[in-house]
């Protein structure tokens, strides 16, 4: 990590000499910046929006009934949705953009070759594969006059092949670009891409419904204890009856062993 960050600094110290590596080594750190700053508003929001005390109330009105319906989805969603979310979200294409022309810029012949030919791969079997789906069941344009009386499970299998060939042209792509020159900076952009868009919003439902979580985890501790009780009682009920039913026996072969024997009549 230590190294990831040194690299990291010294490309943004030398964004003069190389400006595409020292933007793209930017865009990582800007990227949780904005992140951050949007969690801290997005939870103040909530706070202010009387949320907390919502979940209360559902919970103090419905008691044991109001497991589960005491979660939301809070203002998780303005991470993504937001203008801070959009402008992270902005950030990371715009890294792996970066991060394309560099490892196209340093990239030999054969290598460039390859990444040209991916693209126009995914490109074209991208847009291919999003027209005759959504012109599946539609009679409308082109495409849907000429699927109208095509075989479904054709069309179905047709699909299946373009994605493998989209799958296959993205996992070379992304190969390509990873072992490249700028690969260290892929992994910067992905840790930080898991922060923003993972690790926060995740972060943040926690936080807006830790009311209902911790009312959750009384309520399976509570019925967790009342099980046990429960088996103890029951362990300690049938313990008793046990030794009530041997202490009968017991005295049942006691009195039996104490009656006296009858002598014969002459």
């Amino acid at each position: 990590m230590k190294e990831m960050l040194a690299k990291n600094i010294d490309a943004i110290k030398n964004i003069k000499n190389d400006p595409l590596i020292g933007t793209a080594a930017i865009l990582p750190p800007v990227m949780v910046i904005l992140s951050v700053i949007g969690f801290i508003v997005s939870l103040v929001r909530f706070v202010q929006n009387g949320a907390y005390g919502d979940q209360v109330e559902v919970i103090s009105s419905s008691g044991i009934s109001a497991v589960g319906k005491g979660f939301v989805t809070g203002t998780v969603g303005n991470l993504y949705s937001g203008v801070l979310g959009i402008l992270s979200l902005l950030c990371f294409g715009v890294g792996l953009l970066f991060m394309m022309l560099l490892s196209f810029k340093k990239a030999g012949a054969v290598r460039r070759f390859v990444l040209i030919l991916d693209a126009i791969v995914i490109l074209l079997v991208g847009t291919f594969g999003v027209y005759l789906s959504s012109a599946l069941g539609s009679e409308e344009g082109i495409a849907g006059s000429l699927l109208a009386g095509a075989d479904p499970d054709r069309i179905k299998s047709i699909l299946l092949i373009t994605s493998l060939i989209a799958l296959i042209s993205v996992l070379s792509f992304a190969v390509l670009i990873a072992t490249g020159e700028a690969g260290w900076l892929i992994g910067h952009l992905l840790i930080a891409g898991a922060f923003c868009f993972a690790a926060l919003p995740a972060a943040l439902w926690i936080i807006e419904n830790s009311v209902s979580i911790v009312f959750l985890i009384l309520v399976i501790v509570g019925f967790l204890v009342l099980t046990v009780a429960v088996v103890k009682l029951i362990g300690v009920l049938t313990a008793r009856r046990s030794a009530a039913k041997r202490d009968a026996q017991n005295a049942v072969r006691e009195s039996v062993s104490e009656e006296p024997e009858h002598e014969p009549e002459a």
